[in-house]
This record gives structure tokens, C-alpha cells and sequence, in this order.
């Protein structure tokens, strides 16, 4: 941040004692405030709410026993609902006897939240990186010399996958589904984060090497430098676990990874939970929680309702879907269930095309060519909610991917953009067939008999319920013809079922005990403002609810690769 100007004695001299004492976060604040009134808005906004959750929660500073393992917190956090919710986490492994060492990426406003409620040891990633820029370090390859962008993202250096973590920060940022260094845009904002890599690699390995923690906690596991810590973790043996929001509100879903399982999806099951899933008998019992389940979060709008992904779409009935999106009843139909094309594009598995954006393409292409189907390309619902939280204005991505490669679409292929009022469910009345790279659809359609043709691995492939290929070109070759294939017979249907059973009924954790209360506007839908409250009355109170415990018992005492809640009686 430059200098305001240059008689600012009294800045100068503040930055002196802040840098002596490390309390420079003021100095930042009081810097920012003076240019911009606004950041003296948020600063008090930011102030008032700490206050506020103090004044719900006067025990949140009060500390447990920490006699038992060393977690490191890998936070990158500095908004307040999520700073609030992380925290909570961390308080409930601290009441089982966890010692928390919180890593946060910069020392901004998120960390005075941290102190708060009573993390004695905070570190900054941004203070390893500085300390390591002095050493001699091992020379990273030019990007001059990656010829595909294959070796790019497989590229790593000191044995982490730097090369696809960087590139999806880079398709993250600039909301770029096609990520080629040809692109002026992509190759500077790659030349600028390339030379840090080294840096951050070593800071890595000294965040380690000082912690020495037991087990390591995330949210992120594929954006640099997110990506180089969880590898760095799995490198050394340490446990890493991630921890990701569910389908539903006030739950959670925990993974724990290995060397051998890095590349698989958070909202998934691990192949030795699919493998006892898979032997357990189905029962009626499971069938009606796993329709209720399904069915009843899309009638309602909560099916993945901290995003209101469905708020205000309505379950239309078949003929009303026909009509509106105008297909012909003759033919059968094909939905094209995009992703977002710059959102996790590196992360799992193995892809038959480039990227999100290429298959989205390709595909289209090939619905195009193929007259004998209904095509429906459906745009992820979660592009409205995130291109409105970036403060991105103008064409999705795909649209202008989609224009730019192949013009004018013909009437038989058809585009449904996020600000449909067509309730998801409400398709699964007239697809036939789904296509998806490793979509959530994919494990949805196939519990109704409907085949999932899918371009990628990570998540549910090999499983047995969804229709795979080798290579790209088996794929499209299937789409010239997908008219043809066959649903699902029922021993497919049956392990799509329990597949969907284990991951929609029983991977969450309830959480009763951090309760998320969410404010929208009536209207629109849209969030307001989220707010975290906690049952108890001191830690220990807190620590003691049945929740809190299953969560801290899993993390810190379990082995299992998935948190699977006990059948329901």
C-alpha cells in the first residue's frame, strides 16, 4: 500500500512502533480509512458485529484444556459470518482437548475476530512467504516452456502440483473458463503469481516444520496457496481433513484424505465407504429417506439452501415444461447440465476435455449435430448468487463461450439461464438423458432410472450407476447416438440409490449446536446477512452437546475417510 504523502510525520512514526510491536493490521485500517471513508464503514460495521456475537456469546473467549492434539486452522477468512463459523468449529474441537493454531493468509480484520474468541497463536501465511523471498531456493520452470497447457497444470515443483493450483486461482479470478496462456489476461496475472510460487512453497514447509501439528483443517484444498499446504500436509502424513458445507443448512460434511485420495470430491464417498455402502442390503426404510430427502429440499427450496440455489422456481408439471421451454413431445431429451466453467475447474479427477469450458462446447456442438433429440443446456443456478457476490455485471461465461464457438444455436438445442423460474426438479419429469462432467445430477437422475453420461472422474465414477468413457472421442461418439441408449436397468437404479442414501442422508453432521440464521430479503431471496449462534452457556456446556461431540470425535479420534451419521431408527 503506497504512502499517503510525504509529510505524514505521524504515520511514519506509527509505523515504526507498529512494525517494532507487529501490530501493523491498525495501520492498514487507519490507512485505508483516510483514502476511502467507506473502510471506515466496514471497519465499525465489522467492530459492532464482534461486539454484537460477544454479547451472545460472553464465554467465547474462555479456553479448553488443550492437552491433546495440535490443529492447524488453515483459515482464509476475513468476512465475519465466516470467521464467526470457522471459530465455532474450532471451539468445539478446543472443548475435546484440541490445541488450535489458527493460519490466516494476511494480517487483516479477520484476525482481530481470532483474538476474540481466545486464539493465543495466530500465524500469517504472508509472513512465511516474506521470511522464505530471502533464501536460496530451488529454481521454478520458466511458463515459457509448458507447449500445452496439460504439462502446465500437471506441472510440480518440490513434489506439489503448484501448476494446477495456480491456474485455478487464475480461472477463479478472472471468471475465465478457457485458461490458455495465449490469453493476454491469463498470462499476466500468471506471470505475476508464478514467481511466488517458491516462496510460498518453502513458507509451507516452514509452517510445518514449526506447528508440528497432528492434523490439519480446511476449507480449501485446490487454490494456491491452499492446494501446497494440503498436499504438504498429505506429504508428511500429517491428517487432513476438510470440512464443506452440505445440501442442507446447519449440517456439515468432513473428509479425511490421503496420498491416494487427494483428487476425490469433498461431496462424495470414498471407495472404502462405497465398498461397505455397496454390500449393505436396501431397504424400503432407505428408499422413503432417500426420496423424502431428495424430493422434499427441491420442493421446498432448500436443496442446497444456504445459496437459495431454488428460491422462488416452481415444480411445473411436465406438459408446462414442454411448453415453455418448447421442445417437441415426440423426441426424447437431453439436458446439459453445465458447471461453472471457472469454479474448482482443476481440482478432481481426471477430465476427457481441457476444461469445464471445452466439454461444455464440445457437447454443445454435438447436441447441435444430433436433430433426433430435445437438447437442453441448463446453466448452473449457482452462477446468479456468485457472479452477484464478485460484483460481476455483463454475459455468464458460458454465453459468451457458447456464442463465441458456435454462433447461433439451432431451434432444437435450447438455453436455460440460471434466472429461470423452472425448479430443477421439475426437469427430471422430461431428461431422458443427463450429461454432466461430475455434477450433483449425476447422482440424482440415476436413483430414477435416468443415465448419466459423464466426462470426468473424482466424484462418483466407477461406481456402477453412470454411463463413462475412455476418451473424448467415445464420448461424442455416444452423443451422435445417445438416443439410443438404454435407462438404467434396476441393479444400476438400486446402486445409484445407496450411492445417493449414504451421501445425502447419512454424510452430513447435524449441527444443532451452531446454528446458522439466515436473513433474506422476502422478495428477491437474496442474502442479507448470516448470522452464527451457539447453544450454551459457557465451553464446556457447549462442548457437552451431542453434536459437538460426534463433530470432535470424529476429527480428532476417528480413522475413516467419510463422517457417516448412524442409520436413523
Amino acid at each position: 500500500m503506497s504512502s499517503l504523502t510525504s509529510t505524514s510525520f505521524p504515520i511514519k512514526a506509527l509505523q515504526r512502533f507498529l512494525n517494532a510491536t507487529g501490530l501493523r493490521y491498525p495501520l492498514s485500517i487507519a490507512r485505508e480509512s483516510l483514502r476511502n471513508s467507506s473502510a471506515l464503514r466496514r471497519e465499525l460495521a465489522f467492530r459492532r458485529r464482534r461486539r454484537d456475537f460477544a454479547s451472545r456469546h460472553p464465554w467465547i473467549s474462555q479456553k479448553g484444556p488443550r492437552d491433546g492434539k495440535t490443529i492447524l486452522i488453515v483459515s482464509l477468512f476475513d468476512l465475519p459470518f465466516m470467521v464467526e463459523y470457522e471459530m465455532a468449529l474450532v471451539k468445539a474441537l478446543e472443548a475435546h482437548g484440541a490445541r488450535p493454531v489458527i493460519l490466516a493468509s494476511t494480517r487483516d480484520r479477520g484476525h482481530a475476530y481470532y483474538r476474540h474468541f481466545g486464539a493465543d497463536r495466530v500465524l500469517f501465511f504472508d509472513d512465511f512467504v516474506r521470511a522464505a523471498q530471502s533464501d536460496n531456493l530451488p529454481v521454478i520452470a520458466s511458463l515459457d516452456r509448458f507447449k500445452s497447457m496439460d504439462g502446465l497444470r500437471e506441472y510440480a515443483y518440490e513434489g506439489l502440483r503448484v501448476g494446477r493450483h495456480a491456474l485455478s486461482l487464475v480461472s477463479r479470478i478472472l471468471r475465465q473458463g478457457r485458461v490458455t496462456l495465449s490469453n493476454v489476461k491469463i498470462r499476466r496475472e500468471m506471470d505475476r503469481l508464478w514467481p511466488q510460487l517458491p516462496a510460498a512453497v518453502k513458507a509451507t514447509n516452514d509452517v510445518f516444520d514449526l506447528v508440528k501439528p497432528d492434523t490439519a483443517f480446511f476449507l480449501e484444498i485446490g487454490y494456491y496457496p491452499y492446494g501446497e499446504l494440503f498436499e504438504t500436509a498429505l506429504q508428511r502424513g500429517v491428517d487432513a481433513v476438510e470440512w464443506s458445507g452440505s445440501h442442507r443448512l446447519n449440517c456439515l460434511n468432513l473428509k479425511r484424505y490421503t496420498k491416494d485420495t487427494m483428487g476425490i470430491h469433498p461431496q462424495s464417498l470414498s471407495p472404502s465407504t462405497w465398498e461397505r455402502i455397496k454390500a449393505e442390503p436396501w431397504t424400503p426404510k432407505k428408499e422413503k429417506e432417500l426420496f423424502t430427502e431428495l424430493e422434499g429440499h427441491y420442493e421446498s427450496g432448500g436443496f442446497t439452501n444456504e445459496e437459495r440455489l431454488q428460491f422462488g422456481k416452481k415444480i411445473k408439471t411436465r406438459e408446462e415444461v414442454i411448453a415453455q421451454l418448447g421442445l417437441d413431445p415426440a423426441k426424447k431429451t437431453a439436458v446439459i447440465f453445465s458447471h461453472i466453467l471457472w469454479d474448482a475447474t482443476f481440482f478432481y479427477g481426471r477430465d476427457l476435455f481441457e476444461n469445464y469450458a471445452e466439454w461444455l462446447v464440445e457437447t454443445v456442438r454435438a447436441a447441435a449435430a444430433n436433430t433426433n433429440l430435445n437438447w437442453v443446456v441448463k446453466m448452473h443456478p449457482a452462477n446468479a448468487w456468485k457472479l452477484k457476490q464478485d460484483g460481476h455485471v455483463g454475459e455468464m461465461n458460458e454465453i459468451e463461450i457458447l456464442e463465441q464457438s458456435l454462433g447461433k444455436l439451432p431451434p432444437h438445442v435450447k438455453i436455460v439461464d440460471p434466472y429461470t423460474d423452472v425448479n430443477t426438479f421439475a426437469l427430471f419429469s422430461v431428461t431422458d438423458f443427463c450429461l454432466t462432467v461430475r455434477g450433483t445430477i449425476g447422482i440424482e437422475m440415476p436413483c430414477y432410472g435416468i443415465p448419466a453420461i459423464v466426462a470426468g472422474t473424482g466424484r462418483y465414477a466407477g461406481y456402477g450407476f453412470t454411463n463413462e468413457f475412455e476418451t473424448a472421442q467415445d464420448y461424442l461418439d455416444t452423443l451422435a447416438h445417445l438416443q439410443t441408449v438404454s435407462r438404467l436397468d434396476p441393479a444400476r437404479i438400486e446402486l445409484a440409490k445407496k450411492h445417493a442414501h449414504a451421501l445425502f442422508v447419512r454424510r452430513p453432521l447435524d449441527l444443532t449446536s451452531i446454528e446458522i440464521v439466515m436473513h433474506t430479503d422476502e422478495q428477491s431471496g437474496g442474502l442479507t446477512e448470516r448470522d452464527t449462534v451457539l447453544k450454551g452457556a459457557s465451553l464446556e456446556e457447549f462442548g457437552a452437546q451431542p453434536d459437538i461431540r460426534a463433530l470432535a470425535d470424529w476429527v480428532l479420534d476417528s480413522r475413516e475417510p467419510d463422517y457417516l451419521a448412524p442409520e436413523r431408527p
